[in-house]
Formats: structure tokens, C-alpha cells, sequence
């Protein structure tokens, strides 16, 4: 097949976006299928000194696009500039399908996707992440959500509640949860030192939890917590002269898998019920997994239905973490000079089955 693989985002500030969609295009690539990608640089400019690959292609990431504000009105015309651009360049007749990642409707995306068959990737509820934002943002979803769910034809979440959202569209739905690439990982040797690392990557998103990380080590002082990720604006500053509070800010791939060296457990997202959501599959979480680290999380894990001792799940709710310390403890003490089964987990997880999943999905529709 002939893939036309549409998304938006910056390679430079969302590296785990990034990573996931370069190890589908590789994947697909390596299965014989043609892939055209192509990114609508939402915010910022890319770094020209950056290697990508040569099936990758940026729109709108000209320097007058770089100086508009990431507010929603100069983002919504940016991106339709994007897309007008590209759509200049393409050759319908030679795309058997168009594939993107879930994103609100913006001038030209409809047109586009009703030249050939079209599938969409939904990673989030949309409609309960807006709750967070303007009220514009959310009422323009709202009005305009049924546009793009008529010019598609199938859908695959990477949850099964988010497919169940989706149920009441009379098109072909699937679930093919998130993976991770194992191309390159390290996995961390047992460490057997009195002092305990763990280890928390972070954005700004809500639904990531990291106040609750910072009261922890407050309580759990014999332990290192390591956070990755922009300083959360207005944090309180007695956090920032913690001793065993240790902010490394946001890393690249290199020096993060010289920290997952060095870590014993990996702390997933707590806060998953701001959404209005029970079920995820995080990659940064399939990191941790990947790199050998047990993991304490707030959800139930799409890939992980069975209890798994490698993972202590505290329940979504406001108060997980303060109420199940004790737990917390006992599992950082039981896993801090041990590994879990890495074929075990790379048997679930590896992105390279899933991959093959997708594509089978991908030819059905497009044989109709």
C-alpha cells in the first residue's frame, strides 16, 4: 500500500509523539509498504540540524508560522495553511490511504479525507480534554466533531474504551493499543545499592499527576525521585530545595537511557480520572517496561488486563496515592534488586506485532 501518514505535532517538543510515529513508519516501511509522512508543525519551529528520515516532510514550519503564539485561533489558521500547502503537492491517484492522528477539524482536512479511504488513530477523548481549555476550543470540537467522523472510513483507538465512544459510527472500529520500539533499548541491570531511584516523565498534562509525585517524596524521604519534564508552572518552591526531589528538566534520548540506568521504578500517571477516562496505554510507561523498570500506576492498562506483579495499580481516584503508600513502599522494596521477565513483557508490548495489526486493518479497508 501506498500510506499517506498525516499528523501535527514538533519533533523537537514532543519527542515521544515523535518516536512512536517513526517506529510505524519503519515498521511499515520494513513490511513493503510505500509511506509518505507528513507533520503540520503545530507550535515552534523544527531544528534544521535534526536527522530525519527521508520519507518525513514538514508543512508550516516557516519562520513567520514560528512566530505566531500557541493560542487557538493563530494555531486553527496555521494549520490550514499547512494542509493547503501539502495538498498542492499530492497525486490522489497514487495514495491508497490516508492514516492520521486524531485532531480537530480545520479548512481543507475534509476535503482531503474524502479523496481516497481514510482511517483515523483516536489517542484521547477530546471532549473531556477540553474541559481543561478555552470554552471556544471545546464548543468548536463539539460542532464540529461530526464532519470529520463522516469522511472516514474506520477508526482504531488505542483503548477499548475509547473505541466504545466511538460505537454508535457505522464504521469499522479497532483496537490496537500503543507499543514500544525495542530497536536500540538497553535494558537496566539490577542494582544493588542502598539508595532507591524513581523515576517520573512528565509534561504539563493534568492527567500526569505530578503534584501527587512531589507530596510523596515527602513522605517517602528514603527514596530518590527523579523528575523529567518541564518545571510544572507554579510549583511550590520548598519542592525545589528538596533533597531527594532531583529535576533534570526535559531530556533526550540519549542521556534518558543513561537515567533509566540508574533507576529502579518508573512512576506512570495518576491522574487519568480528569478526563473522565479509566483505561490507558501510556508510551512513557511502555518505556519504563521496555527499560526493565517496575511501574506504579493510576489506571487500568489496556495491555496488562491480568494482575501483573511487575505493576501496582492504586486506582483512579483523587486520593491513590495518599491512600496507598504503605503499598507503594512494599512494592519499591520488593522490586528494588530485581527485573521483571523482559520477553514476558516485550511479548505484550513490542510495537513490531501490533504494527502488522494496523496494516491488516488498514488493507481491509481499503479492499472495501
Amino acid at each position: 500500500m501506498k500510506i499517506l501518514y498525516l499528523a501535527e505535532f514538533n519533533p523537537d517538543l514532543e519527542k515521544g509523539v515523535y518516536k512512536k510515529i517513526k517506529g510505524q513508519c519503519d515498521a511499515w516501511i520494513h513490511l513493503g509498504h510505500d509511506v509518505d509522512l507528513c507533520v503540520m508543525v503545530s507550535h515552534g519551529k523544527v531544528k534544521e540540524s535534526v536527522d530525519h528520515p527521508s520519507y518525513l516532510r514538514f508543512f508550516g514550519d516557516g519562520f513567520l508560522f514560528s512566530l505566531f503564539p500557541k493560542l487557538f485561533f493563530f494555531t486553527f489558521i496555521r494549520k490550514s495553511f499547512n494542509l493547503w500547502g501539502l495538498k498542492r503537492t499530492l497525486n490522489y491517484k497514487e495514495i491508497d490511504i490516508i492514516y492520521f492522528r486524531q485532531t480537530p477539524w480545520y479548512l481543507g482536512l475534509i476535503g482531503l479525507l474524502s479523496k481516497v479511504p481514510s482511517v483515523v488513530e483516536v489517542n484521547t477523548d477530546y471532549k473531556s480534554e477540553l474541559e481543561h481549555s478555552m470554552k471556544i476550543k471545546k464548543m468548536f470540537y463539539l460542532s464540529t466533531k461530526e464532519w470529520v467522523m463522516k469522511s472516514l472510513d474506520g477508526l482504531i483507538a488505542v483503548t477499548y474504551e475509547l473505541k466504545n465512544l466511538y460505537s454508535r459510527y457505522k464504521i469499522p472500529l479497532a483496537t490496537i493499543s500503543n507499543g514500544y520500539d525495542y530497536d536500540g533499548v538497553q535494558r537496566a541491570n539490577i542494582l544493588l545499592k542502598d539508595e532507591v531511584n524513581l523515576v517520573f516523565v512528565s509534561s504539563e498534562l493534568p492527567w500526569h499527576g505530578s503534584a501527587k509525585v512531589f507530596e510523596l517524596s515527602t513522605v517517602l524521604t528514603q527514596y530518590r525521585f527523579h523528575i523529567v519534564g518541564p518545571i510544572p508552572k507554579g510549583i511550590d518552591e520548598k519542592f525545589l530545595d528538596q533533597e531527594n526531589l532531583i529535576f533534570h528538566g526535559v531530556l533526550d534520548n540519549r542521556y534518558l537511557q543513561e537515567l533509566y540506568s540508574k533507576m529502579h521504578i518508573g512512576i506512570g500517571s495518576l491522574s487519568l480520572y480528569l478526563y473522565n477516562l479509566t483505561e490507558a496505554c501510556p508510551l512513557k510507561t511502555r518505556e519504563y517496561l521496555a527499560y526493565g523498570l517496575p511501574v506504579i500506576i493510576g489506571y487500568k492498562d489496556t495491555d496488562f488486563a491480568e494482575e501483573e506483579d511487575f505493576i501496582l495499580q492504586i486506582g483512579n481516584y483523587p486520593n491513590n496515592v495518599e491512600d496507598h503508600v504503605e503499598d507503594i513502599e512494599k512494592f519499591v522494596e520488593s522490586w528494588k534488586t530485581k527485573r521483571p521477565d523482559s520477553e514476558h513483557i516485550r511479548s505484550i508490548i513490542d510495537y513490531k506485532k501490533k504494527e502488522i495489526n494496523r496494516l491488516n486493518f488498514l488493507e481491509s479497508i481499503v479492499a472495501g
